[in-house]
């Protein structure tokens, strides 16, 4: 429900978000970077989050579409080992060969 709720709040602010709100900073990208992390573990979504920050900050779209890539790859990577780590059993022994 928290993940949905902040799906929500994302496309609501990118919908109705004035056209001269601007944020700057770094404060503001870790924030969108923490919420981006959260729901990406939580449910693999960290998109609306990040579109946030870059709707907010006037991200030019070639540079953000470049910028996403490398980020889910990181942000997945980082989301898999934070699940293996905190799982009681381990993900790739319990998991079959064609799986992976």
């Amino acid at each position: 429900m928290i993940v949905g709720g902040l799906v929500l709040i994302s496309l609501a602010v990118t919908t109705f978000m004035p056209a001269h709100m601007r944020v700057d900073g770094e404060g503001y990208a870790m924030a969108s970077g923490a919420a981006g992390g959260f729901m990406n573990t939580r449910a693999g979504i960290a998109g609306p989050a990040i579109t946030v920050y870059a709707q907010a900050s006037r991200w030019p779209q070639k540079s953000f579409a470049a910028t996403l890539q490398p980020l889910f790859f990181v942000a997945g990577a980082v989301s898999l080992a934070a699940k293996e780590i905190s799982a009681s059993e381990p993900m790739v022994t319990t998991a079959p060969w064609y799986l992976w």
